[in-house]
């Protein structure tokens, strides 16, 4: 990929913008090439959930073979070669197995303090960490993972027994609250007629 974009200088005229979910070749700021998604730039309605993000001269994406996020330029961005579009995304979206946040949903799920231990204790955003694949959730799509650290400590357990996260949630109330969050979210970022099919089912197993 790095040969294919080294000549390529010309910026483009995107007529209609680059609509949100859209993949694109991007240009990070150390002037390496990724393959990137097109995310909004924050939280989102979904009336907006497929418009074009580039009213302004920077657009936010998400690098899928590695899954860090930026705000980049536009003109460091290029048309994906077929070649790339047929290859696998190499970073798959992953939570924690049966860790949740102490604070509200619908506020902010996890608070800094949170976030903060969970990056110290992993060894920091580039950390080599070991992951145990436990389940793909139903809800979520996401993969739900072990996580062990190169000093081989748990930190699912870590972050349950320093008080950073909750093992399991309590009762009905939190599971509907936690529900209506990842709803929100589906529906915002993702195609919501699929997203609200899939969740109206498992709905109905999973509150009881």
């Amino acid at each position: 990929m790095q040969e294919h974009y080294a000549k390529s200088s010309k910026s483009l005229k995107v007529k209609g913008g680059f609509p949100v979910g859209s993949y694109w070749a991007v240009r990070d700021d150390s002037g390496t090439w990724y393959r990137g998604m097109i995310i909004p730039r924050g939280e989102v309605s979904c009336g907006q959930m497929n418009k074009c993000d580039n009213a302004r001269e920077k657009v936010k994406v998400r690098y899928v073979d590695c899954g860090r996020e930026e705000t980049v330029d536009i003109k460091q961005i290029r048309r994906l070669h077929k070649d790339f579009r047929k290859m696998q995304i190499l970073a798959l979206r992953c939570s924690l197995h049966q860790v949740y946040p102490k604070s509200k949903w619908m506020v902010d799920p996890w608070a800094k303090a949170s976030t903060d231990a969970f990056l110290e204790k992993c060894g920091g955003l580039m950390a080599t960490l070991k992951a145990h694949f436990v389940l793909r959730n139903q809800l979520t799509e996401m993969y739900e993972v072990e996580l062990h650290s190169e000093e081989g400590i748990n930190i699912n357990k870590f972050m349950v027994k320093t008080g950073f996260a909750v093992l399991r949630l309590q009762n009905r109330g939190e599971k509907l609250e936690m529900f209506n969050w990842i709803l929100y979210r589906l529906v915002t970022l993702q195609n919501p007629f699929s997203s609200l099919i899939t969740l109206y089912f498992v709905k109905l197993d999973w509150l009881g």
